[in-house]
């Protein structure tokens, strides 16, 4: 059943958006749109890379790295028991998660990638739009790592033959 909206509902409607009309929320949706496809993108570009260099560099890791990973991503998944299955995916999970991360470590150790503070600062003032000294101390590891994780990303696409398919 379709009912007919007043302008005055409209406007209201608008207002608690945020948006002055229908073509500015119209707008601020393509936006959102573009901006979720842009991420999606990059994830799976992110994905066919470490699928390759998984795939281009076999060896084992430490199970104690492994086991470590995995309850680390257990805790992340917030679950107090899981099923043998579960437990078979987390291991196989925690086992790429672990090979991914030493990986990068050693590209960045031999491209010498680092994050200046000058870098980090601008990133931070981008990505969270606040100064580092109003960033709480205990994420600041946890951000400088994203951001290093991004710039060994961009080196590799930066050096690779990406084919389109």
């Amino acid at each position: 059943i379709k009912e007919r909206v007043k302008v005055e509902d409209m406007n209201q409607f608008y207002e608690k958006l945020g948006v002055k009309d229908e073509n500015e929320l119209r707008e601020r949706l393509r936006e959102k749109i573009l901006r979720e496809k842009k991420v999606a993108s990059e994830r799976n570009l992110e994905e066919e890379i470490y699928n390759k260099l998984l795939e281009k560099n076999k060896f084992n890791v430490p199970e104690y790295l492994v086991f470590e990973r995995a309850e680390s991503i257990k805790r992340r998944f917030g679950k107090k028991e899981y099923s043998k299955e579960e437990e078979e995916k987390i291991k196989e999970l925690a086992i790429k998660e672990v090979k991914i991360g030493i990986i990068l470590d050693k590209i960045r150790e031999k491209e010498k990638i680092v994050v200046s503070d000058e870098e980090f600062n601008e990133r931070v003032k981008k990505m969270f739009g606040i100064e580092v000294e109003k960033l709480n101390p205990v994420y600041r590891d946890s951000i400088k790592e994203s951001i290093l994780r991004q710039k060994i990303l961009e080196f590799i696409i930066g050096e690779s033959k990406i084919k389109e398919s």
